[in-house]
């Protein structure tokens, strides 16, 4: 059963710079650049009737399109062993309505909310095998100056995505414009 989320791609000339970063450290399990993009919602299982639905109920958005800076580098959890190695996003007004009217719109749908504030980011890979003594200098070294600013969005994407051995494959289920 696929599971769904909802997402911003960046543009392509921007996910290839932020793929680029991940060459630079072994043991970390990067993300090719078409597999980039900014989660707004995990949904989770869902099929038939519920997913027609969500797919429906998203049309409801009526956001305007909006900039985003993407700044720096992280992990997550913080303060534990890095398990997701991230590109920063700066928070602003539009990304964090969107954020919230998609989040609104799903719990209508019995879809529950996060019980995490948002946290928004690119997330660029899964560590395997290094220590965090490691991940932090990779970071320091990598991401002090990693700053893009002005990335358009004017849009946000329903996904489905699968598990396989090699890998999440992505789908797009349905794209919603912004104005």
């Amino acid at each position: 059963m696929p599971r769904l989320f909802v997402a911003i791609d960046l543009p392509e000339e921007i996910n290839e710079q932020l793929a680029d970063i991940g060459g630079h450290l072994d043991g970390i399990r990067w993300y090719d650049a078409h597999q980039l993009h900014m989660t707004l919602k995990f949904i989770g299982e869902v099929q038939g009737v519920k997913f027609e639905s969500i797919r429906e109920k998203l049309n409801q958005i009526n956001g305007d399109a909006f900039e985003l800076t993407v700044d720096g580098l992280g992990y997550f959890p913080p303060k534990r062993h890095p398990r997701v190695i991230w590109a920063g996003v700066q928070e602003n007004a539009k990304l964090l309505g969107l954020q919230q009217d998609i989040k609104d719109v799903l719990s209508k749908e019995g879809i529950e909310p996060d019980n995490r504030k948002f946290k928004p980011h690119i997330t660029l890979g899964k560590n395997i095998a290094v220590n965090k003594r490691k991940v932090e200098q990779f970071i320091n070294d990598e991401g002090h100056d990693l700053l893009i600013q002005q990335v358009p969005v004017n849009q946000f994407k329903l996904y489905s995505s699968e598990l396989n051995p090699q890998g999440a494959i992505h789908r797009i289920e349905q794209i919603y414009l912004l104005k």
